[in-house]
């Protein structure tokens, strides 16, 4: 007899309200190099995001039969890899395009000491763009390897309003190995935030149509839920005080243009801890 494809209603913990979140063990087995989980055991770790039922995890592998995908659930739960937990929406993402977009916010109170050591970086930062065409706010460089909010792919948000620019960074970040989608103002910078999951990574030029790059910067660092997003500047905008109000706005790191096509790679990787 075939095996159903989907799962019988009275089957205990399918319900709605509960979904499957990997514990600390669970993440650790997942990024090991060598590791004894199964295919499937690892395609379902992948999967598993904090708002998956069994239910939807099920119909996502829909070719392994809904009875193998609940027993290995039930397994890598024993395991303690897995956690059945409340599911709980998660909060608003969005950059509120009537208030928070419209809102002044201030540039961050910075101490004499941390102004003395962004001063020297545009300065030096200045020069290193001069002489090679790319900064790297060597101060911000991830201090270890960022993981992919996905869990698969590193998801890029390029805000760039030229479309041969833009269609010249897609193609090389996605041959990279990079999932990039693409904002050219703000209304579309605003759906981009409101996405699940947010992006690993935001590649954002200074002059947009409406909009300024280094608002919508300090938009996001005094965003609750975007603050912790890597952010590099990519603009034409390279004197020392377009560095200096990048760094102090809370850029990870400031490219100018015209790039070199290597350096951008070698930018885009040292701010995710690569």
């Amino acid at each position: 007899m075939d095996q159903p494809k989907s799962p019988p209603a009275n089957v205990p913990g399918n319900r709605a309200s509960y979904v499957f979140a990997l514990t600390d063990s669970g993440e650790a087995k997942l990024y090991r190099i060598h590791s004894d989980l199964s295919s499937l055991e690892q395609e379902l770790l992948l999967r598993i995001d904090g708002r998956k039922t069994r239910n939807d995890l099920a119909a996502e592998m829909k070719h392994v039969s809904w009875l193998d995908v609940n027993d290995r659930l039930d397994q890598l739960q024993k395991r303690g890899l897995i956690v059945l937990t409340p599911f709980r929406a998660p909060k608003d993402t969005s950059l509120d395009f009537t208030r928070h977009f419209k809102a002044k916010v201030a540039a961050p109170a910075l101490s004499s000491s941390q102004r003395e050591r962004l001063h020297k970086e545009s300065h030096d930062g200045a020069n290193l763009l001069q002489r090679h065409g790319y900064y790297v706010s060597i101060a911000k460089r991830a201090s270890g390897k960022i993981k992919p909010r996905s869990g698969e792919k590193y998801s890029v948000l390029l805000v760039e309003d030229d479309a041969d620019i833009a269609k010249l960074v897609k193609l090389l970040l996605e041959s990279e190995g990079f999932q990039v989608s693409i904002a050219g103002n703000r209304a579309e910078i605003v759906r981009a935030m409101a996405q699940v999951p947010l992006p690993d990574l935001v590649l954002l030029d200074v002059m947009l149509p409406d909009a300024d790059g280094f608002d919508v910067l300090r938009k996001i660092r005094a965003h609750p839920a975007l603050k912790s997003l890597r952010v590099i500047m990519l603009t034409a905008k390279a004197t020392r005080e377009d560095v200096m109000q990048g760094l102090e706005s809370g850029a990870d790191g400031y490219i100018t243009k015209p790039f070199d096509l290597d350096r951008l790679v070698e930018g885009v990787n040292a701010v995710l801890g690569n």
